[in-house]
């Protein structure tokens, strides 16, 4: 069984986190996407967006699972991750190009890179 499954994240109804839709800011460039390990071996995923010369960026860090951790709670932390992933990526992909599945993070990213490709060169978004 896939670990990172975006069919659950795209299923994910957000009644209980307040998103900062893409729509509220205008003229907002996506100028990069890279993932890349830390020197104290944390993996992560980036993205550079780009506004009036202004540089932000959205890191998401490989979730892991804590000794605290269920099953379960592990999953929910997983499937939000991937749901903040997949809001940035609709915003430059068809729907239909979400859904799929990776066994690792390291392959989920390299999943994400590829889907996205070149589609936000170029695309201002708002």
């Amino acid at each position: 069984m896939s670990i990172y499954n975006t069919s659950a994240a795209l299923a994910q109804t957000k009644n209980d986190v307040a998103f900062l839709e893409a729509g509220i800011h205008e003229n907002v460039v996506m100028t990069g996407i890279r993932k890349a390990t830390t020197e104290n071996g944390n993996n992560f995923i980036e993205f550079k967006f780009v506004k009036d010369g202004d540089v932000a960026t959205h890191t998401e860090w490989e979730v892991k699972k804590s000794s605290q951790d269920t099953d379960e709670t592990f999953e929910k932390k997983q499937i939000n991750q991937m749901s903040r992933i997949l809001q940035i990526m609709g915003c430059f992909v068809a729907k239909e190009k979400l859904a799929f599945s990776a066994n690792s993070f390291d392959e989920f990213t390299d999943m994400v890179i590829r889907i996205l490709g070149t589609s936000y060169n170029n695309v201002l978004v708002r």
